[in-house]
């Protein structure tokens, strides 16, 4: 993932034709036909969930863009531009936790 003030590069989950499995590439192993670039929308809502799995129950708190960090799994809504530009409305940085 790279990150700047306007924008990060993800790479993305890919399914299987099964539709049951996703995989996403390790570390140095990301590709630019699989990597999308996600431009936060003036406005973009961003939230931190700490998600608790012994529990199931998920906690969310405001957070900012400087909180995004490298290898942090994020779930990005907004509307795509093209197959790798996505135009963020809000996004979730996710925690998990037992």
């Amino acid at each position: 993932m790279e990150i700047s003030d306007g924008s990060c590069t993800v790479s993305a989950v890919v399914m299987e034709e099964d539709g049951k499995t996703g995989m996403i590439a390790a570390p140095g192993y990301e590709s630019e036909d699989t990597n999308v670039v996600v431009t936060y929308q003036e406005g973009c809502v961003i939230h931190t969930a700490t998600i608790y799995t012994s529990t199931g129950i998920a906690e969310l708190e405001q957070a900012s863009v400087s909180d995004i960090r490298k290898q942090a799994s994020v779930i990005i809504y907004g509307s795509f531009e093209d197959t790798h530009h996505v135009s963020a409305t809000k996004i979730i940085i996710c925690h998990r936790t037992a």
